[in-house]
């Protein structure tokens, strides 16, 4: 399995809990589904195509977890968000081409 950090620090914690929408600017999310079942979310660049590649993602990357809660159980998603408040940084595995990859987002309160 690859590993991959993006390049640069990036402080998105408190930006994305006073305004989530603003992540819509950087990544579009959809759910994909197999045989009925969530299998993971395909992301695709949002308005900010350059932020995007800097966390790492490409187009058309399937996530699966993120800190390790899957995010094939809809039952996940709260946990996922009181996991995030106090994150100091976000590890998406994801599915890149049919390869498992990981990417580390730093969310350090940082100046970016």
């Amino acid at each position: 399995m690859r590993q991959e950090k993006p390049k640069g620090p990036i402080s998105y914690r408190e930006r994305l809990y006073q305004d989530p929408q603003s992540l819509a600017n950087v990544v579009g999310v959809a759910a994909v589904r197999e045989g009925g079942s969530l299998v993971g979310y395909r992301v695709s660049p949002g308005q900010d195509q350059a932020q995007f590649t800097q966390l790492g993602f490409k187009a058309g990357d399937l996530v699966k977890s993120i800190n390790g809660i899957d995010l094939t159980s809809p039952a996940n998603t709260m946990r996922l968000y009181n996991a995030m408040r106090s994150a100091s940084e976000a590890v998406f595995e994801v599915e890149r081409a049919g390869q498992p990859v990981t990417l580390t987002v730093s969310l350090a309160d940082t100046t970016q």
